[in-house]
């Protein structure tokens, strides 16, 4: 190796480590919300699928929308560190002929007692409801403060505006 190229190699390395730090690892903040929304709806017609999943794309900070019709589902994925009004998102289903069935969402957020009731909080004033459970307790127990990740299904809520989340799985982020 030519011995120009080789201090140039060694400095540049040492100057990355010195401005990165010395074997520090580099933290970056996990933005809170919604990861990605999962319904289930029968999508038998083609076209209509397709006219789905443009009016779906339409709506506020939509990322990216996939028709799974195999799977009898579509995905939709925000932008980053945004949410997704579900209510409307099942109004859109709706208004295009469609019945959505079970809704699955990945968020991360923060466990918190909001009025005598556990919830994850989510971006901005977003905030799930956390249905009782032996997952939502284990969940509530281990999280402390710290951003979780949590898979699970939610439940149109009833009688309120607070959407309710079963919880699947869980991770301390």
């Amino acid at each position: 190796m030519n011995p120009m190229r080789r201090t140039g190699y060694l400095s540049s390395l040492v100057f990355g480590l010195v401005v990165g730090g010395w074997g520090e690892a580099s933290v970056q903040p996990v933005p809170l919300g919604l990861v990605e929304l999962r319904v289930e709806v029968e999508l038998s017609c083609p076209s209509c699928a397709q006219g789905l999943e443009r009016r779906l794309g339409r709506l506020n900070h939509v990322a990216r929308v996939e028709i799974q019709g195999d799977e009898g589902c579509l995905v939709l994925v925000p932008e980053l560190g945004e949410n997704l009004d579900l209510g409307e998102v099942r109004d859109v289903i709706r208004n295009a002929g469609f019945q959505p069935g079970a809704t699955w969402v990945a968020v991360v957020g923060r466990v918190a007692h909001v009025a005598g009731a556990r919830v994850l909080t989510l971006s901005g004033d977003d905030i799930m409801l956390l249905a009782a459970g032996v997952q939502s307790d284990k969940l509530v127990a281990a999280a402390r403060d710290r951003v979780v990740r949590v898979t699970g299904q939610v439940l149109e809520p009833e009688g309120g505006n607070v959407d309710v989340l079963h919880v699947e799985v869980f991770e301390l982020l």
